[in-house]
């Protein structure tokens, strides 16, 4: 590993980047070339990154022929050396519209502040009924920016972390946090 971050600290880099950055990069790749499409994420506890698309998308349909993905999330907003992001290749899969599947989007959406209201039902209807369907991603390898070497040597690096790991890690963090601007 590069520069001085020890896997801790490139683990807790990795899970503030999908904490506090609503939206990824998703790629895929269909029979006309690659393809890419932004898409609000939804962390889980089980390290996944789910988000909702109509099931006829580019990417929806790709996906059914090839799994592989590759997703990126970072703050657009940043610059130069203040920039970090999550770099992740892996799989994509639709979710089936069951109970336990709507559960888990209801709850990762709560946690990012959105659709507090809608409940499981809610949810199967609207998704129902705009043909919508609910991926998952699921990283293999990722990286993070390494900052050290981008700073002492001006070039673009990168160091390894279990994309899972963060994920998981980011969801757990909004899920305390929501459960404390609930408390009285």
């Amino acid at each position: 590993m590069n520069g001085s971050d020890d896997t801790k600290t490139v683990l807790r880099r990795a899970a503030a980047v999908v904490r506090e950055n609503y939206y990824g990069v998703l790629g895929t790749i269909d029979p006309t070339g690659p393809w890419t499409a932004v898409v609000a994420v939804f962390p889980t506890e089980s390290g996944e990154l789910l988000f909702t698309s109509p099931g006829r998308t580019r990417h929806g349909t790709a996906v059914l022929q090839d799994a592989r993905a590759a997703m990126v999330i970072f703050d657009s907003k940043a610059v130069g050396g203040d920039a970090e992001s999550l770099q992740m290749s892996g799989t994509v899969d639709v979710l089936p519209l069951v109970q336990s599947n709507a559960e888990k989007l209801v709850a990762a959406r709560r946690y990012r502040g959105r659709s507090v209201a809608l409940d499981r039902s809610t949810v199967e209807q609207v998704l129902n009924r705009a043909g919508y369907a609910i991926f998952r991603f699921t990283a293999k390898d990722s990286y993070v920016l390494d900052q050290d070497a981008y700073h002492e040597n001006g070039y673009d690096a990168r160091q390894s972390v279990d994309g899972l790991l963060a994920v998981a890690h980011a969801a757990r963090s909004l899920r305390l946090e929501t459960e404390q601007k609930v408390r009285p």
